[in-house]
């Protein structure tokens, strides 16, 4: 079996390098080994999805869990393409199923959280992300997945704790910014929400969701004009992404 072991290697390789047909070649060969062997079939399956063959790559990801359950990896990567699938149930099982061979995977649970939010399950899906951020304190992701979630529960004061710990996690992110300027909104924080605003649009031209955002809380403060031009910027860029 040594002979596989050695070929997987080999046809990761070639797939790292983009030689994506030698690659395929490699795995025959260790099928023809081993038809079983649940790497293979996942490789197969992430060179698949790789190409655009997204069906296919379901397919060889089932394949894979099938040959072999053991595997956190798996599981997690079946449980991502059920969700690009919309099988937001089927994910969320596919997710409990390597959060059960890996709980201190972060990811997991971020993307279990993820699920059971499309699946209106949000006050579970905050527990989850609460999870991802027990595991990754700093992670600005699993921290601003779990304010955005807060909001949807209009628990604003947790909310802003989360935002503000994502900003000093990754001040660079215009999505976080307009995460907070949201926030102070609802909190009727009217300044502090336009600054963050301005700040989002600062670091991306085209996020349109803060320029909107602005818009509003200018016509709120009485500025018009200027929340005019932010909406007709805001019309351009939604146009063109169209």
């Amino acid at each position: 079996m040594a002979d596989v072991y050695e070929l997987l290697e080999r046809a990761l390789d070639l797939y790292l390098k983009d030689r994506i047909r030698k690659a395929r070649r490699v795995l025959d060969r260790v099928e023809t080994l081993d038809p079983g062997n649940g790497e293979a079939k996942y490789l197969r399956g992430i060179i698949a999805f790789g190409q655009g063959e997204f069906e296919a790559a379901l397919d060889l990801l089932d394949a894979a869990v099938a040959a072999d359950s053991s595997i956190a990896r798996f599981h997690g990567t079946r449980a991502l393409l059920l969700g690009i699938a919309e099988r937001m149930e089927d994910a969320r099982e596919a997710f409990w199923a390597a959060i059960r061979l890996k709980p201190d995977n972060a990811e997991y649970w971020l993307g279990l959280s993820g699920a059971l939010d499309r699946l209106d399950e949000t006050e579970t899906a905050v527990d989850a992300c609460r999870c991802a951020v027990a595991l990754e304190p700093d992670s600005s992701l699993a921290l601003g997945s779990l304010g955005s979630l807060l909001v949807t529960l209009e628990r604003h004061d947790e909310a802003l704790e989360c935002a503000t710990a994502a900003i000093s996690a990754d001040d660079t992110n215009a999505d976080l910014y307009n995460l907070l300027s949201g926030i102070h909104v609802a909190r009727e924080e009217f300044d502090l929400a336009e600054a963050n605003a301005r700040r989002s649009v600062e670091i991306d031209p085209e996020q349109v969701d803060s320029m909107r955002l602005l818009a509003a809380v200018l016509r709120h403060t009485g500025r018009d004009g200027e929340a005019a031009d932010y909406e007709r910027r805001a019309d351009a860029l939604s146009a063109t992404g169209e």
